[in-house]
């Protein structure tokens, strides 16, 4: 889980210069090979080669970091928001860091063929300019100084990139690149994506298709979410609800791209062939919450930490569903209500609201994580 690896405030040495030192430029194609060329301000260069297959991919990465960079060193002509240069300069030191687990998970995955069905949809959603394809991936000298360009840009950065509630430090990694409806009223939500989940894929606890037990408690999960925001938004800023109030809604949001990561490569695939459907994004989502049952960064960092097998290698076969389910509390795990959040009484919603909160607030459960997974013991507390 990448973003496991989102820095919660800018580096003390994540100054301009350090942030402008590496500039990466990439070549090939996606029927041969991706040479990535980085280049270091002392007029040296390195390569990696990385699998065709990252092409596409990788140019986006490179037009996205290189189009960072020039709008924060014209920072001050184009009058960059503090909050949102602060947030680019985490971006930018973010992606650094994972072009470094790129360059190494690809050697261990070099024969593997490397696929993102929902690629073509995520290119729209960012636009002709963010996506990179306007220029043709590519930002010359002449690209640097045009500020017309320059401001096209940083108002792309200040609809994808713009930081979301800053106080809510469980999840100061998000910003609306995975967000895109997050300034939604949580208490009016209507989710389409899941409603054509439904209509498009038959989703029953026992159904056909492999994966439909975990799609029938994500949406339980979902709609249960969205049931105590409409059941307690109008005494939100009361004491008992106020602190999680937060963390509920982007909790709902993060949920809602879980669930569109997993629809859209769905509609493509016919109703033979969905039986055997594997979304890899979402077999590491349940992973997480199998683990773990949060994803916030600060769990996941601890995972990573003390774990020797990254979630990404790991297999869902490895775990047994059954007993997560009776490891989670049993108001939340769905079960009772049939997995319905219309069929909660009305008296049920207070107790519910107390167990998702605790759900949320526990520590890491290291006895049930080493049930499943090794665990390295390292000092200092967890």
């Amino acid at each position: 889980m990448s973003h496991a690896h989102f820095p919660e405030s800018v580096p003390k040495d994540a100054t301009l210069n350090v942030l402008m030192k590496k500039r990466r430029t990439i070549a090939g194609s996606e029927a041969t090979r991706c040479i990535m060329k980085v280049h270091v301000q002392n007029n040296k260069t390195q390569e990696t080669d990385l699998p065709g297959s990252y092409f596409n991919y990788m140019q986006c990465f490179v037009w996205q970091e290189s189009s960072i960079q020039v709008v924060l060193l014209h920072s001050s002509d184009l009058k960059v928001e503090e909050g949102l240069t602060e947030m680019l300069k985490k971006v930018l030191w973010y992606m650094g860091g994972i072009f470094k687990h790129i360059c190494v998970e690809s050697q261990k995955a070099a024969a593997q063929e490397q696929e993102w069905h929902n690629w073509i949809q995520y290119e729209r959603n960012l636009g002709p300019l963010w996506s990179g394809a306007r220029m043709h991936f590519m930002i010359g000298p002449r690209s640097e100084n045009d500020i017309q360009l320059l401001r096209s840009l940083h108002e792309s950065m200040k609809a994808f990139c713009s930081p979301l509630v800053e106080e809510d430090t469980n999840f100061s990694y998000m910003f609306k690149e995975h967000l895109p409806d997050s300034d939604e009223d949580m208490s009016d939500v209507e989710d389409t994506i899941v409603q054509s989940l439904i209509q498009n894929v038959s989703v029953s606890p026992t159904g056909d298709w492999k994966n439909s037990k975990y799609v029938h408690y994500l949406i339980w999960k979902y709609y249960l979410y969205i049931g105590l925001v409409k059941h307690f938004d109008h005494c939100c800023n009361q004491k008992k609800y106020k602190k999680f109030w937060p963390t509920l809604l982007k909790y709902i949001i993060f949920l809602d791209n879980v669930i569109e990561a997993l629809i859209h490569p769905c509609l493509s695939i016919s109703n033979d062939d969905i039986v055997d459907f594997c979304c890899k994004n979402f077999e590491e989502y349940l992973i997480t919450k199998f683990l773990l049952g949060h994803c916030d960064p600060t769990s996941i960092s601890i995972f990573c930490s003390r774990c020797p097998i990254n979630i990404e290698r790991m297999s869902l076969t490895d775990f047994d569903w059954e007993e997560y389910m009776k490891h989670v509390p049993q108001e939340i795990a769905g079960p009772k209500y049939g997995y319905d959040a219309e069929e909660v009484p009305e008296e049920d919603w207070d107790g519910l609201w107390d167990a998702v909160e605790g759900w949320h607030k526990q520590k890491t459960d290291i006895k049930w994580i080493t049930s499943w997974v090794p665990w390295e013991v390292a000092t200092g507390k967890i």
